[in-house]
């Protein structure tokens, strides 16, 4: 929305536009000075002024504008009633309706017309009053009228006008109500007799007319005339059925739907006829008749009976109306002269019923009688029966039990039990019992016999039970029983044992029980630790569950520290299914004994990473260590002697000792740290006269003693080095005389399992004659180098030498 004000300036000045607040809205522009609003909302409502600032020749001047923001009405409606409601009136009766006209700018203008004709401003009161929105505005209009009998039916509307609405499709807003102007209604009934009391007709049904089940009826009920309209309402037997009516050119009318059953016969229809002029209800009924037939006949007697005892039977019919006779067929022939009853019945209808006594049959071919009983209704050409089927009954043959139940059986294995009876007829029903239990059966029927077959899985609490099979038939008074007792064989289920005392002194004697379940044959009990048999246990039976025998054993044995923890099993078996088995723990009280300990010499290469483990154990724990080389204290803690990268110097004895609260044990080992051989050594050059003694002497350190040995290097391409001397620690090469031979290179070469040492090269020479008293090369006497050396003792052998 828009608006747009123009001001003509006759001199050029300066020009500002402002609201009456005094707040500036525009100043000048080049070209005429129009003030434009946009978005028109209430806020731009007021009055706005433009005022030209002086000049030198002319005072300040201004003019104002008014600018008002329209608003149509939100609503309109006529307070308490609905847009198109009827208002009753009684004629002759004031009438005040108001009328709420709200939210607008400026406020709406309200009018009232009947029928399009404008109601006098005399009968209409109106007030204003500030809309809950903003600036905005509402209209209550109120008018009275006085209403009479020709006003009935015309429209009384409510307008409102507003400038808002000029423009827009629905230039005015209207809301209306019908009046309805309540008179004395004149009610009349239409049908074949007219009653001047008022009482309305109903057509389509008359009283004692006769309906037949399965009809379909219309019943109307009309009434004339009346005020507001009168309401028309059918009631049966006084509960309300329909209050539909519907009005016509020739008054108000209810059409009720019938479907004629049995159970309309006797019900009282009503009309009524009511409407705010009557002070009661004007009422007309019908009371209906309906023949029917029964809908179904029943027939009691016996299923069963023997040859020439004689039957009895009873026929009665549902209700009917009227009553309907009865008929007896046996055989298919008709039976004469049986008697009938007739009786009323609370519910309005007829019952019929009739007996037919001691009827006998005497031929024994005959395996069954049909007797046939009809009812018909003499009104309702239809035939209701029932036919009942009478065995004629021959006893069973007594019960026979097979299978598997006379021989003896394994618990949990499944038998087989059948009993069969021969004869009787109607044919016989077996049941199988177990003990109380009736088990499920296959039922077989064969040329003459009847068998019935269970299939049970055997439990030791079946043992001892009895098997009963029943034989039963119409042909006997109670039924053929036989049974027979079931003898099951069952292993242990379960075995417990026990530990008495549960914690015992190392020394001490303790004993081990053991129970196993009831068993049958009875079991027996073994005792095993470590896949180990023990013997010396003794056995006791006594009476267990299920009729079988309960089996007891006790072991004694005296208890060491190595017993404790250790698990003995019990196991129970009667040679029936799988043993069962419990294990048994000890507990035995004891001081520390070793499980590891070091060996009395500890062999370790030097320079290596070393750990010496210990393990002890003790009932109770915990166990601590300690650790001595010498009578050096090193660590105390677990049971490790970390000693990182050793030396020789750390060779020595040590000891370990582990305690608990109940003692302490101590071991004792020498740490021997070996290394290879070391500082090997002999002379580089021996020069000897011929005929001289000769004696060359190879020596090295190590340990353990390097094993020495004198080779001479080959002195011609196919010869070869040959050991010439052996030793341990030190060994020398040695000759009553030299030679010319003896003159070469020899290689003297150390090693022990630690390592092996580079070779030392000794050059021996012999310059002069001499003399030659010795055929062999090198004589190697024991005295020449040892063997070896005894590393408990750390001596040479007997006739080797040692440094």
């Amino acid at each position: 929305m828009k608006a747009r004000i123009s001001v003509l300036l006759l001199y050029l000045a300066s020009v500002r536009w402002e609201i009456r607040q005094g707040d500036v809205v525009a100043s000048l522009r080049r070209r005429g000075h129009h003030l434009v609003i946009s978005g028109v909302t209430l806020t731009e409502d007021g009055e706005y002024q433009c005022q030209v600032g002086p000049t030198d020749r002319t005072p300040p001047i201004w003019a104002a504008a008014n600018v008002t923001v329209l608003l149509a009405p939100t609503s309109i409606r006529i307070v308490g009633w609905s847009d198109a409601s009827v208002v009753e009136v009684k004629a002759g009766a004031k009438l005040t309706l108001e009328c709420l006209v709200t939210d607008a700018r400026p406020p709406a203008s309200v009018s009232w017309y009947m029928n399009g004709v404008r109601v006098s401003p005399e009968q209409i009161t109106q007030e204003l009053e500030p809309s809950q929105l903003v600036r905005r505005w509402s209209v209550r209009s109120q008018v009275v009228i006085e209403a009479k009998a020709e006003d009935n039916g015309k429209q009384l509307a409510c307008k409102a006008a507003h400038p808002a609405l000029r423009r827009t499709p629905t230039p005015t807003l209207q809301t209306s109500v019908t009046l309805s102007v309540l008179r004395k209604a004149s009610v009349s009934l239409s049908h074949v007799v007219q009653d001047p009391a008022g009482v309305p007709v109903i057509s389509g049904y008359r009283t004692g007319e006769i309906l037949r089940a399965g009809e379909r009826r219309t019943l109307s009920c009309r009434s004339r005339g009346g005020n507001p309209r009168p309401s028309l309402t059918w009631f049966r037997n006084g509960r309300v059925m329909d209050d539909a009516s519907a009005r016509d050119a020739a008054g108000t009318i209810n059409t009720l739907e019938l479907a004629v059953t049995a159970k309309e016969d006797g019900a009282v229809y009503e009309c009524r006829v009511r409407n705010d002029v009557l002070e009661k209800p004007l009422a007309a009924n019908v009371t209906l008749t309906v023949y029917y037939p029964s809908s179904y006949v029943s027939l009691a007697g016996p299923a069963h009976v023997k040859v020439g005892e004689p039957i009895s039977l009873t026929c009665e019919t549902a209700e009917s109306n009227p009553p309907s006779s009865l008929t007896w067929v046996v055989q298919g022939e008709v039976v004469q002269g049986v008697k009938e009853r007739v009786s009323r019945v609370s519910s309005g209808g007829w019952v019929t019923s009739s007996e037919l006594t001691k009827y006998v049959v005497r031929s024994r071919r005959i395996s069954e009688v049909v007797v046939e009983c009809r009812a018909l209704n003499p009104a309702i050409d239809r035939v209701v029966k029932k036919t009942s089927i009478i065995d004629i009954t021959q006893p069973p043959g007594p019960p026979v039990l097979e299978g598997d139940i006379h021989s003896e059986v394994v618990a949990g294995s499944t038998i087989s039990l059948a009993c069969t009876s021969k004869g009787g007829r109607p044919r016989p029903v077996i049941r199988i019992y177990k003990k109380d239990k009736l088990l499920p059966t296959e039922l077989m029927r064969g040329v003459g016999v009847t068998r019935a077959r269970s299939e049970v899985v055997v439990t030791p609490a079946d043992n001892g039970v009895r098997v009963t099979c029943e034989v039963s038939s119409p042909a006997t008074t109670a039924p053929l029983a036989t049974s027979t007792t079931l003898a099951v064989f069952f292993a242990p289920w379960e075995v417990q044992g026990s530990v008495s005392p549960s914690t015992v002194e190392e020394g001490r004697v303790v004993t081990l029980s053991c129970k196993s379940s009831s068993s049958l044959p009875e079991s027996s009990i073994t005792w095993r630790s470590n896949n180990v048999t023990l013997e010396g246990a003794g056995l006791k039976y006594s009476r267990g569950a299920f009729g079988g025998t309960q089996t007891r054993s006790e072991l004694r044995m005296r208890t060491s520290a190595a017993d404790n923890g250790k698990d003995i099993v019990c196991s129970a078996d009667n040679g029936l299914g799988s043993p069962v088995h419990t294990t048994l723990f000890l507990n035995v009280l004891h001081s520390p004994v070793w499980v590891v300990r070091p060996k009395p010499i500890v062999d370790v290469l030097e320079g290596t990473d070393v750990v010496i483990t210990a393990i002890a154990t003790a009932n109770p724990g915990p166990l601590r260590y300690w650790w001595w080389r010498g009578k050096e204290t090193l660590r105390g803690g677990d049971g490790k002697l970390r000693l990182g990268r050793v030396s020789r110097k750390v060779s020595g004895n040590y000891t370990v000792t582990a305690y608990s609260q109940r003692g302490a044990i101590n071991a004792t080992f020498y740490l021997d740290v070996q290394y290879g051989p070391e500082r090997v050594q002999a002379d580089e050059h021996v020069r000897i006269d011929r005929g001289s003694p000769l004696a060359v002497t190879c020596s090295a350190k190590g340990n353990p003693k390097p094993n020495l040995t004198w080779s001479r290097r080959p002195q011609t391409p196919n010869s070869t080095e040959r050991v010439v001397g052996a030793g341990v620690g030190v060994v020398t090469l040695r000759a009553a005389s030299a030679t010319k031979e003896y003159t070469g290179v020899y290689l003297c070469r150390a090693s022990n399992v630690v390592s092996s040492a580079p070779p030392i090269r000794t050059r021996v020479v012999v310059s002069r004659e001499g003399s030659d008293r010795s055929k062999r090369l090198w004589q190697l006497p024991s005295s020449v180098g040892g063997r070896g050396w005894n590393r408990a003792s750390r001596v040479p052998h007997a006739g080797g030498t040692s440094t």
